[in-house]
């Protein structure tokens, strides 16, 4: 949310950075739980979709 309404440079990285964060905690879960894997690397994947939109939105100007 706050992403969208104010679209910083510092914005997107930190909500980049968090989505990498959230992505490979998600990956973890993944490896380490066969009963919540499939749900946890759906949630990866999206939130590895997130990360990536982020990095590229900090690059902008």
């Amino acid at each position: 949310m706050v992403t969208a309404a104010a679209p910083t440079g510092r914005v997107a990285l930190l909500s980049a950075a968090m989505d990498s964060l959230h992505a490979s905690t998600d990956m973890g879960l993944a490896v380490v739980s066969a009963r919540w894997r499939r749900i946890a690397l759906v949630d990866a994947v999206i939130t590895a979709g997130l990360a990536g939109a982020g990095w590229y939105a900090r690059g902008r100007p």
